[in-house]
């Protein structure tokens, strides 16, 4: 319909101009439309696998879990030294040396306080032991301490050593006088024990250790 209508312009245009040949004619005509250019988009490309015993499938490979690893040291107990304990054993007191007299032999004679400080009427304790090295039966009358002149203390009295026999003993002394003494163990052969314990047959006694001084005071 477009063209038509467009030739009858023309048409009546020409008929106008008839016979003025210096006026120009224009026609006018219809120009299409500029096609666009067609566009192409790629077509995917499709890869086929074919499968068949020369061309197994791929395998799947795992992927390897990685193991957290502890950056941190482990932690080492502290080991203490545990402090020993020492115990010092409290002062001994050493005996006196061994004396022998009529076959019989005091092997040791000690006191038990090693200050050798009393006061009056205190034990004065002692340890001692007397063996018979004669190789005969000996009688005696007392063995134990002997406190100077004044005090003894028969431990064992009125009885026979045996040849080869030991006696070991502890026994304690007292004195109340203020003031200081000698004591030290032996052996007596007076008449009897009442005789050597009160120290009135002095000379039956017979010293079988060292002389230890001890000291008497008020407290």
């Amino acid at each position: 319909m477009k063209h038509v209508l467009l030739a009858l312009l023309a048409l009546s245009l020409i008929a106008c101009n008839v016979g003025s040949p210096d006026r120009a004619v224009a026609l006018v005509t219809s120009t299409p439309a500029a096609s666009a250019a067609p566009v192409y988009t790629q077509a995917p490309v499709i890869q086929t696998v074919i499968v068949s015993a020369t061309n197994p499938p791929p395998t799947l490979t795992q992927v390897p879990t990685l193991t957290p690893t502890w950056l941190f040291p482990t932690p080492t107990r502290m080991v203490t030294n545990t402090p020993t304990l020492t115990i010092t054993p409290p002062p001994t007191v050493a005996p006196t040396p061994a004396r022998s007299f009529n076959g019989i032999r005091m092997d040791y004679f000690m006191l038990n306080k090693s200050d050798r400080k009393y006061v009056p009427g205190e034990d004065i304790w002692f340890k001692f032991k007397v063996t018979n090295i004669a190789g005969r039966d000996i009688p005696y009358s007392c063995i134990g301490a002997l406190m100077n002149d004044v005090k003894s203390q028969c431990s064992w009295g009125d009885s026979v050593l045996r040849a080869g026999q030991s006696l070991e003993w502890e026994d304690h002394i007292n004195h109340n006088a203020v003031g200081r003494y000698v004591i030290f163990g032996g052996v007596c052969y007076g008449s009897n024990r009442s005789t050597c314990d009160t120290v009135r047959d002095r000379n039956g006694w017979a010293d079988l250790s060292e002389w230890i001084s001890i000291e008497i005071n008020q407290r």
